[in-house]
């Protein structure tokens, strides 16, 4: 098999001082490996037959032969599981609490009255690993903000997962919930995976919104301001400025994203399936976006005269555009992100279930 080997040229920036711009499968004759976090929940999973697992299993006092029984174990371990990682956060978060009091317990030892170093010393004295602890007492603080009714359906959930919502704020979990997508209630549906990207499009949808409100305290605050203007610009001078800042911004993102998607593609072997044609796609749209832009600057050039070639000093920002731009410059960002998201994410969805080809399709191979 051949490797294609293809050269990228590195692009020359142009700066216009605007935008800083595991599972195995066993079987007799092979191994097939399979991600866990992104296997549906029906996916069959065979697994390596473990020796000696009688006197492992023994060690762990699972002797009985009884399925119904071996179910009941499983079971009770995987909720207890969660319950006793809960207890000890909640045990950390006590020992914690008492350290940044100056209660070192009842030997009378003396240590430093810091929340920090105290807790920290009394780890180590203990011999506690500190990434363990911090992981306990963090997931025991999102489970403290639950309802009561939810704390069974959270507890049941395996660690993996209550991280991943641990590390949401509790009132995007609210307003999440608020709006109809109970994130606790679905996670348990979900795969390892899917709980991730549905974090992440969360995180974006809390940003986005932090960064609007932010902007619409700032218009209110400079609305309601007593005062007149300062500036050199007109006020359509600085509303096309603003504009162009933003559409700049909308432009490169894409073009930034199909460089990197053919990144990915040249990257792969000649011999991969339509190699080529995925290659002509991206040279095509890349060709449609240079034609574009350079039908606009020839339009632009043909109207004025002796235009700049580089920025001026009446191009830079003034300090009120800076501000503002970098308020609007990560909400223009990530809602690029969560488009391209959303379109992946209904791509996922319009797959095919199992293995192969939809019914009906013509794309066969040979002898098929």
């Amino acid at each position: 098999m051949t490797k294609k080997v293809k050269t990228v040229k590195a692009h020359e920036e142009i700066d216009l001082g605007i935008t800083e711009g595991a599972l195995v499968q066993a079987s007799t004759n092979t191994a097939q490996s399979l991600d866990i976090a992104t296997a549906t929940a029906s996916q069959p999973v065979t697994l390596a037959p473990v020796a000696n697992l009688a006197a492992v299993a023994s060690h762990f006092n699972v002797t009985t032969d009884d399925l119904g029984e071996l179910a009941r174990i499983g079971a009770d371990s995987i909720n207890r599981a969660m319950f006793e990682i809960t207890r000890a956060g909640m045990a950390f978060l006590r020992a914690q609490e008492l350290l940044s009091l100056g209660n070192f317990g009842n030997d009378g030892a003396v240590s430093e009255r810091s929340e920090t170093g105290g807790f920290v010393a009394w780890i180590n004295q203990h011999g506690l690993a500190q990434q363990r602890v911090y992981e306990a007492m963090r997931i025991a603080k999102f489970v403290a903000q639950l309802p009561q009714d939810e704390l069974e359906g959270v507890l049941a959930l395996g660690k993996v997962k209550v991280m991943l919502l641990a590390s949401l704020p509790q009132e995007v979990i609210d307003q999440a919930a608020e709006s109809g997508n109970d994130i606790i209630g679905k996670a348990d549906l979900m795969t390892v995976a899917e709980l991730k990207e549905e974090i992440r499009a969360m995180k974006r949808r809390e940003k986005n919104y932090e960064a609007e409100l932010e902007r619409a305290h700032s218009q209110v605050k400079r609305l309601s301001q007593d005062k007149k203007r300062t500036t050199e610009f007109l006020l359509r001078t600085e509303e096309i400025r603003a504009e162009c800042m933003a559409l700049q911004l909308e432009a490169e993102l894409p073009v930034n994203s199909l460089r990197k998607l053919f990144e990915e593609v040249s990257s792969e072997d000649i011999s991969a399936p339509e190699n080529r044609l995925q290659v002509e796609h991206l040279w095509i749209a890349a060709n449609v976006i240079a034609a574009r832009a350079i039908d606009l600057v020839t339009l632009i050039k043909a109207c004025e005269e002796d235009l700049p070639t580089r920025p001026q000093g009446t191009h830079i920002l003034s300090p009120d555009e800076a501000r503002q731009w970098l308020i609007d410059y990560p909400m223009i960002e990530n809602r690029h992100a969560a488009e391209a998201a959303n379109r992946q994410e209904k791509r996922d969805a319009a797959k095919p279930r199992g293995a192969g080809r939809p019914k009906g399709s013509t794309n066969k191979g040979k002898g098929e």
